[in-house]
């Protein structure tokens, strides 16, 4: 036996439903957290709230102590509870209903032998002749009549409006069961492996046996020629008489039309009849083919309205995390005593891995900070966000640099199991006498500038952070005279290319600072943004770009 996939149709006031499959054997957890397999954006919803997991052949649901609990058709839960297609979960104002889906194994499909009624029509035919008939191997009918018409008619205006594709194809397979008045009847897609075809729908009425009369062999060909099949007088066939489940469910005959968009095949509709039920015919087939027509068309619209809606949620959410990260960063220049402090992060991606603080403290004591995650986007955006409340935590703390760095680096490391890095520089300053203590996790060398233009390097680290649990830090101490500038700045600064892929460098940054070095700290910022972005030009920078800027007057 087969497992089933099975499929959960989201609906979230204000929201488009959208569609999550649940794979066989696998667990998902579900709430308003940004970890969770399905996140429900509702303020309904617990952050931790439920859980749904394939145990034992059967799909279970279960509450995770949520504030406002979960049902399964209006009935509270409180243990595990099997679901059955059909169920709708109640979490919060969302309502997610439960379906059986595509089968994880091809359909199981009867080999029909050669003597067997087998009768073709090009769709290209049915589709462009204004008679609708028109084919090459079955002759067309006098006449279109008025039922056929009505039932056109009822095909198209049935299609119109959107629904999520779960609520499409059952939608579909109403409409073969109204119109053609199947035994059974299947809408099939090619399978995960692009080797056969799996069922995607079946009606959901239906019960009992999946099984279908309809050849492998021909239905390559009505996929790949794009040709609708007509069988006819399936009991005369010897191999099918062989077959006890035919014979169980009395096959009389069957039709097969693919979904055809005018671009491609996205898969086939199938439908039968038993015994003492008419047979099907030329007219019935026709009707099959401009439903399929109709469904693969508006199975491409569904698709694509999903993808843009899935685009807008992404781009929403990413602007949600562009104005979060913004809050977490310092919003404006600092002044403490005869030092100011002015610092500007401009992520490549709309969000980034680049982190910079400062932090007034006790006795006047202020603390920078300038860090770098490895990679880019919303990833590296998540752990920038966690180092800046370690950070804001351990220095609430009061502890010494190298136990903060130490702790940091430990936390990431069992968090990230060495597989993420970060580079970090850590630092105190006294503003009354320009001591600075720091600590160089790995991170770009800080310039320190005096007054009269004599550039240091601030060149002494230790290891960076994440990689090794064990790694020591030590804390190492240089003056910021009066008149002195301090630059920290991030590897998206050197190493931010032209188009001739020549870098920035270290040499032309050092340049620029000596350059602007008399500006206060806010505009010397905006000039070494701008020299970056002239030397780039026409490009933008490939990485986070970066810079903080202390100032001792």
């Amino acid at each position: 036996m087969s497992a089933l996939k099975a499929t959960l149709t989201i609906r979230t006031p204000g929201e488009p439903a959208r569609d999550h499959v649940l794979h066989p054997g696998h667990s998902y957890t579900i709430g308003r957290g940004p970890w969770n397999s399905v996140q429900l954006n509702s303020a309904t919803a617990s952050r931790n709230h439920a859980r749904i997991a394939h145990r034992g052949g059967a799909w279970w649901v279960e509450d995770l102590g949520s504030h406002n609990g979960t049902t399964v058709n209006g009935v509270r839960v409180s243990g595990a509870t099997e679901l059955s297609p059909g169920d709708r979960v109640g979490i919060g104002q969302c309502d997610l209903s439960f379906r059986e889906g595509t089968e994880s194994t091809p359909a199981p499909m009867i080999e029909p032998s050669a003597t067997v009624g087998i009768q073709t029509m090009s769709l290209k035919g049915i589709l462009e002749s204004e008679e609708g008939l028109d084919t090459e191997s079955v002759a067309a009918p006098s006449k279109v009549g008025p039922e056929l018409l009505q039932k056109m008619d009822r095909i198209g205006s049935a299609l119109i409006g959107h629904y999520s594709l779960s609520e499409l194809f059952d939608r579909i397979m109403d409409l073969v069961v109204e119109v053609l008045e199947p035994a059974h009847t299947a809408l099939l897609v090619p399978d995960e492996t692009g080797g056969g075809l799996s069922i995607a729908a079946t009606p959901r009425s239906a019960s009992g046996s999946r099984e279908i009369l309809l050849s492998r062999t021909i239905a390559r060909r009505a996929f790949n020629s794009r040709e609708a099949i007509l069988i006819r007088d399936a009991p005369h066939d010897e191999r099918l008489h062989e077959q006890e489940s035919v014979i169980r469910q009395h096959i009389e005959s069957a039709l097969c039309a693919p979904l055809w968009d005018d671009e491609e095949v996205l898969g086939l509709l199938y439908a039968d009849r038993r015994f003492g039920q008419e047979h099907y015919g030329d007219e019935d087939l026709s009707l099959l083919v401009l439903l399929g027509h109709l469904a693969a068309v508006k199975i491409r619209e569904t698709k694509a309205l999903d993808r843009l809606q899935q685009r807008a949620r992404v781009e929403e959410e990413l602007k949600r995390a562009v104005e979060i990260q913004r809050l977490l960063l310092p919003a404006k220049p600092l002044v403490a005593e005869s030092v100011s402090l002015a610092g500007r992060c401009i992520p490549c991606l709309g969000v980034g891995g680049d982190y910079f603080d400062y932090i007034e403290g006790a006795g006047g004591r202020i603390t920078l900070a300038l860090g770098d995650v490895s990679g880019k986007g919303m990833s590296a955006a998540l752990l920038m966000a966690a180092i800046h409340a370690k950070v804001q935590a351990y220095e609430e703390a009061g502890l010494p640099l190298p136990v903060e760095t130490s702790r940091i680096n430990r936390t990431l490391h069992s968090e990230l199991r060495g597989e993420r890095m970060v580079t970090l520089f850590l630092a105190r300053l006294d503003p009354a006498t320009g001591r600075l203590e720091y600590v160089n996790a790995g991170h770009n060398p800080p310039f320190l500038l005096s007054g009269t233009g004599e550039m240091t390097e601030l060149s002494t680290g230790d290891p960076l952070l994440g990689p090794f649990s064990d790694a020591e830090y030590h804390v190492r101490t240089v003056e910021l005279p009066p008149g002195g500038t301090l630059l920290l700045y991030s590897d998206g600064v050197t190493e931010a290319e032209d188009p001739g892929e020549a870098q920035f460098g270290e040499e032309r940054l050092r340049e620029s600072l000596r350059r602007h070095r008399n500006l206060p700290p806010g505009e010397l910022l905006e000039r070494l943004i701008d020299d970056i972005r002239d030397f780039t030009h026409p490009e933008e920078p490939q990485d986070d770009v970066t810079l903080v800027v202390a100032k001792r007057g």
